[in-house]
């Protein structure tokens, strides 16, 4: 067994996806809470500067002040 890894856009994922369930005997991994988007990247940046500003608190605080630690 190979593993073949395909990086795509968004547009023909679809696409892509559709040719590798034609082929039988192939197994493929699709969930999609594991892929990082752009989107994901820009609110992970936005986010890191609110935390790094103090305008959010971070989960150990977050725990700490509610005494679920």
């Amino acid at each position: 067994m190979r593993t073949i890894i395909i990086k795509t856009t968004d547009k023909s994922y679809n696409q892509v996806i559709s040719l590798i369930k034609k082929i039988p005997d192939i197994k493929y991994y699709d969930d999609e809470d594991d892929v990082f988007t752009e989107e994901d990247e820009k609110a992970y940046i936005e986010a890191k500067k609110e935390l790094e500003n103090g305008e959010t608190k971070s989960w150990d605080e977050l725990k700490k002040e509610l005494n679920l630690v």
